[in-house]
């Protein structure tokens, strides 16, 4: 007895002792949805299938029509967006995107707060140059790229609400793609804005008259452009800063051509001229600078013994001058100077 006892206790020793078994982790039962709370899957897409609201009506979809279109409204007044042109081969190939402004300017809404060439604010403020990265979507833009739904009933305030700035050299080729695609919209364009480098080889009164022929319901008018600064500055220093010609205005030839208007258009000017110090400057310890010069023309009803070209007196021209001082980007590698450096800006500064 004691030495199969002693046997049995030798083979509990050797043996090896059972591995404890691991807890299986509890899964959760997934939530129950009523049946109430799907949509019906047509598509049998997996992401087809998603959570309707409790309350539909407490959504902007939810909302009367007449609502959407007052909200739609508010959001998409003075708004600017600027058109791109992405040349191809030729004109089957060419098309055109847009990016929204960031803000537009204090001296009229047909105005961009800083363009692309500008370098009197800071960089992140500036409007994008880069095409393929433009900024994301804010206000009326944000709204309209939540669904279809609201992208394609928002397009009715697209073209009446918003002011479209484009380059004047893709002015032509930009009207004759929509009067292609929908000659409708071109009823629908209320105001426009010419935005870019002053050049007389890709600008003339001509673009001006295709605008009078195939946009008949123009209510504003805008042109933003770089020019000489001999136009509108003098060489001499008044109280460290340039003096600015009150009435430089009236010797650009845009000026003359924009008399052919009906005076029911208003028209805001803007000129941008880079001010680099020579050595005379540099003694007095001037710095580079830009300054901006807005003319802003309300328009208003003509009177019936008013002649042609009206409306373009000293009573009915309002000027802005801003001139910030030292520039908001001054590196030698500021994005902003390429814009300076073209071909067709040669000479401006």
């Amino acid at each position: 007895m004691a030495v199969a006892g002693r046997k049995r206790l030798h083979s509990n020793l050797t043996e090896p002792a059972p591995k404890p078994r691991k807890r299986q982790a509890k899964t959760k039962s997934p939530p129950k949805i009523k049946d109430a709370d799907i949509m019906v899957n047509t598509s049998g897409h997996v992401a087809a299938i998603f959570r309707a609201p409790r309350n539909p009506h407490a959504t902007l979809s939810g909302l009367p029509a007449e609502l959407r279109l007052q909200i739609y409204s508010h959001l998409c007044d003075s708004t600017i967006i600027h058109v791109h042109h992405h040349r191809g081969h030729n004109a089957y190939t060419s098309r055109f995107t847009w990016t929204p402004c960031r803000s537009s300017s204090s001296a009229s809404p047909l105005l961009c707060a800083n363009p692309k060439w500008s370098g009197m604010c800071d960089e992140d403020d500036r409007c994008t140059h880069k095409i393929d990265a433009p900024p994301e979507p804010v206000g009326f833009w944000a709204l309209a790229a939540c669904n279809k739904f609201i992208r394609n009933e928002t397009q009715e305030f697209f073209l009446g609400k918003t002011i479209v700035s484009i380059h004047p050299h893709d002015l032509r080729p930009w009207l004759n793609h929509l009067a292609v695609t929908n000659a409708r919209r071109l009823d629908s364009l209320r105001r426009v804005t010419l935005a870019g480098a002053y050049s007389y080889k890709y600008f003339g009164n001509a673009e001006l008259q295709l605008i009078r022929d195939l946009l008949p319901n123009l209510e504003g008018l805008g042109f933003q452009f770089q020019d000489y600064v001999w136009r509108w500055t003098s060489t001499y220093l008044v109280d460290g800063e340039f003096d600015v010609y009150p009435t430089g205005w009236k010797r650009w030839p845009l000026v003359a051509w924009l008399k052919d208007f009906d005076p029911s258009i208003t028209i805001a000017l803007e000129a941008m001229v880079w001010v680099k110090p020579n050595r005379y400057h540099h003694v007095h310890n001037f710095p580079e600078q830009q300054v901006t010069i807005s003319v802003i023309r309300k328009g208003k009803m003509a009177e019936n013994n008013s002649s042609p070209g009206s409306g373009w007196t000293d009573e009915d021209v309002d000027i802005e001058v801003v001139r910030p001082g030292r520039l908001g980007s001054p590196k030698r590698t500021a994005q902003w100077r390429q814009w300076w450096r073209g071909k067709e800006t040669k000479g401006f500064t």
